[in-house]
């Protein structure tokens, strides 16, 4: 072998050296990349989470204790409302729309949680006892709707409660939280 020859094999060898080298660094900083991608996703998902979940206690405050005067509807035995009961304060255009705004909250955070766009666990802790004694309240209001309108009316929001029904169910901190309230009941009375 002639020394040009020699010469080009280890450049030639250098350069392949070198890419591979090159290939590896591109690899490692993709999947940096890709965890920092990852990783900001999930900060803006609990963000946007975080923002719409503030909306249930600024916005809907007023909704709520409406609803809850005239229908007491977070009911923590976990009974329907009457549905003649709810017809008669639909009667009121503006308990009406209350009522529709938080049918429409609840089946927009299921919503975004079903397509992944909130974070559920965050969701969970914050309302799952709100989210859950409202549907309870307003099975015979959404079935009604339902037969009224031919469409599913808040047919996500009761996925979501069925789903956290059974979540709580199944969670040791809110049976220890609703025994502890249970005894104080006990003790106050």
């Amino acid at each position: 072998m002639d020394i040009p020859t020699i010469i080009a094999t280890a450049i030639l060898l250098g350069g392949l050296v070198v890419g591979i080298r090159q290939l590896v660094l591109v690899g490692r900083q993709v999947r940096i990349m890709s965890k920092q991608m990852r990783n900001q996703l999930d900060w803006d998902r609990k963000n946007v989470t975080f923002e719409y979940l503030a909306k249930y206690s600024n916005e809907l405050e007023g909704t709520n204790l409406k609803l809850h005067s005239q229908l007491k509807l977070l009911r923590q035995d976990g009974s329907q409302i009457d549905l003649s009961k709810i017809k008669k304060i639909l009667e009121d255009d503006e308990m009406r729309s209350h009522l529709f705004n938080l049918v429409s909250y609840c089946d927009q955070l299921a919503l975004g949680i079903a397509e992944q766009y909130f974070d559920e666990n965050i969701a969970y802790e914050s309302l799952c006892v709100a989210i859950t004694a409202t549907y309870k309240s307003l099975i015979s209001y959404l079935d009604w709707r339902r037969n009224e309108t031919k469409i599913k009316v808040g047919g996500h929001f009761e996925v979501l409660a069925k789903n956290w029904i059974e979540r709580m169910q199944s969670d040791t901190r809110i049976h220890v939280a609703t025994s502890l309230e249970d005894n104080s009941k006990s003790i106050d009375g």
